[in-house]
């Protein structure tokens, strides 16, 4: 097949190097990832190394060679269409991207755009042909490409409605019993049928002050379960999307492909008025995709919510799935990586560990349940 390669992506190369000031192949401690077999069209994660000798301007230095890298794959795509095995699949992404141009100059691109930045690294997402990955991998600014990752939900099968109860002061007599087990004190030889306190004492003040940051399906703030809403931070950040950050219906109500119940019954329970554990807590939510969430949007998600708190904050992922252990996988490793950033924060990351009750580690087939 005849590549159709711009020279305006080899100037961009050599305009990125020149950013960065320093012989890349000297510091550059990131090694090369070698591209062994061929690769379908697809959204694959660009890691790149942004290491600069600019201490003072460290950020903005590393946010423009971003941003020209960016530039140039743009640019490099819009000029090899040809490549891509179904053309008409990507001149429909570059035409939508003409249109959210067209009303706003700063939204993404469609086909390639920024989507973390960790100390040295940034990842940059784009749809590329395996062609193409071939000429960005040449970028020495690039040490690594891989797939974009997708994860399954992890979702309880038990729909049952719970019954509701009242909240008086700062005890709820006749919890619910997710919450009145939390406040038991030991119950060895005691008799369930007489000793068990069915009421929830809430700890110190209920989560005041704590930021909840949960990545699901769909969440309602407008429900009564979040009826002290002036009391606290409630409201949908962002709808991720292969990691671009699309338009929210509204602050209160989203969705994904449509409303499904288990963002809701998951915020409810961290935080509703009723049902919740911590009840004045602020609840953010990511509506992520539907059916298969994809580790880009994970990445911009923790992007985003990095920037939304102090530390006293606690994320939620009800994703997950089985992913081979054998080889290096960088996408693994950089989300590794930025959650451990987010406990160094003293952030707490909790993730679903499947409702099979299968283990965590696969021996036999070598696979890990990530993250």
């Amino acid at each position: 097949m005849q590549k159709y390669i711009n020279f305006t992506f080899i100037l961009g190369v050599l305009f990125a190097l020149f950013i960065n000031s320093i012989d890349a192949k000297k510091t550059n401690k990131f090694s090369k990832q070698s591209k062994k077999e061929i690769l379908n069209d697809g959204y694959y994660a660009i890691f790149v190394n942004t290491t600069t000798s600019d201490c003072l301007n460290k950020r903005e230095v590393q946010e423009e060679i971003v941003n020209s890298l960016v530039d140039e794959i743009h640019t490099l795509i819009l000029g090899n269409v040809k490549t891509y095995q179904n053309p008409n699949v990507v001149e429909e992404m570059i035409h939508t991207e003409k249109l959210r141009k067209r009303d706003n100059e700063e939204a993404e691109f469609e086909v390639v755009y920024h989507l973390s930045s960790l100390d040295n690294r940034s990842v940059i997402g784009a749809f590329l042909s395996n062609d193409l990955i071939d000429y960005v991998q040449e970028n020495q600014l690039v040490y690594a490409i891989t797939p974009n990752r997708s994860f399954k939900y992890t979702r309880s099968s038990n729909t049952n409605n719970i019954d509701y109860s009242k909240l008086y002061a700062n005890a709820r007599h006749n919890a619910d019993f997710h919450l009145s087990l939390i406040s038991q004190d030991n119950l060895t030889g005691k008799d369930l049928s007489k000793d068990y306190d069915t009421t929830y004492y809430p700890l110190g003040n209920a989560g005041k002050d704590v930021d909840i940051f949960i990545f699901d399906t769909a969440f309602s703030f407008d429900d009564s379960e979040y009826k002290n809403n002036n009391k606290r931070i409630t409201q949908c950040v962002a709808n991720l999307s292969y990691g671009r950050v699309e338009e929210r219906r509204s602050e209160k109500f989203c969705f994904s492909a449509s409303p499904k119940n288990h963002g809701y019954i998951v915020t409810d329970i961290a935080a509703g008025a009723v049902h919740g554990v911590a009840s004045n807590a602020n609840v953010y939510g990511f509506v992520v995709e539907e059916g298969n969430p994809t580790i880009f949007s994970i990445f911009k998600g923790f992007e985003l919510l990095s920037l939304r708190t102090t530390g006293k904050a606690v994320v939620n992922l009800s994703i997950g799935d089985y992913h081979s252990n054998i080889g290096k996988h960088e996408d693994l490793d950089y989300l590794h990586d930025l959650i451990k950033k987010l406990n160094d924060r003293g952030i707490i990351v909790v993730a679903a560990a499947g409702n099979d009750g299968d283990v965590v580690k696969r021996h036999e087939t070598m696979e890990t349940f990530y993250p």
